[in-house]
């Protein structure tokens, strides 16, 4: 179904990219084999109750820390997706094109506007 100018399956795929990549900065952040005894960032030592709490620690606490942020602060930025071709059904000049679009992502903003598009 599409939604204003949307191409077909478009918002489907926009929460199918959030999701995988969430699980994807699960598994990264799940620790894997033995501990580093140093830092890879900055060459620290890193403490032995930091070792034995998290299975597969790389980085020291404020490396890490670092590291979480810029993290966060990149994980709203997604890649560009590949554009679907649009599909016409109707030879143009011959359609009408008509429906609802919503642009606010907040509840309290949100409003139907009516649009329609002559193609």
């Amino acid at each position: 179904m599409a939604s204003g100018w949307a191409a077909d399956g478009a918002v489907q795929d926009q929460i199918d990219s959030t999701v995988d990549d969430a699980v994807q900065r699960a598994r990264q952040a799940l620790g894997h084999g033995e501990s580093e005894h140093y830092c890879q960032e900055c060459g620290e030592e890193i403490p032995l109750a930091r070792r034995q709490a998290l299975q597969g620690v790389r980085y020291c606490l404020n490396c890490q820390s670092a590291l979480d942020k810029k993290t966060r602060r990149r994980q709203f930025i997604q890649p560009p997706r590949q554009q679907r071709q649009p599909t016409t059904l109707i030879p143009a000049g011959q359609g009408l094109l008509t429906g609802f679009f919503c642009a606010a992502t907040s509840p309290a903003l949100r409003q139907k506007v009516r649009f329609s598009y002559q193609y």
